[in-house]
């Protein structure tokens, strides 16, 4: 099976490093709103799962959508999507 970067870098903020996941940014795809995108902190995040996270108030975003992931303003995680969008 093949590593998903994305699901592991927020898996290690979910298990090894709880304290700073509200901290951690995730900007995603979310067609309808201004720049059709939208940013969440992590303290929103329910669950991690294999191809999507859980946010509070049931709501899913596919890991496909997302494009940007920051702690503060250290960049950890860059789509190809996001990059050509520069």
């Amino acid at each position: 099976m093949r590593k998903q970067p994305l699901r592991e870098l927020l898996l290690k903020f979910w298990w090894s490093q709880p304290e700073l996941l509200p901290e951690v940014e995730v900007t995603f795809l979310h067609r309808g709103v201004p720049g059709n995108s939208r940013s969440i902190r992590g303290s929103e995040i329910v669950k991690i799962g294999k191809d999507r996270i859980f946010l509070k108030g049931r709501e899913e975003i596919p890991l496909h959508r997302v494009t940007l992931v920051k702690l503060g303003k250290k960049v950890l995680y860059e789509s190809k999507r996001a990059k050509g969008r520069r």
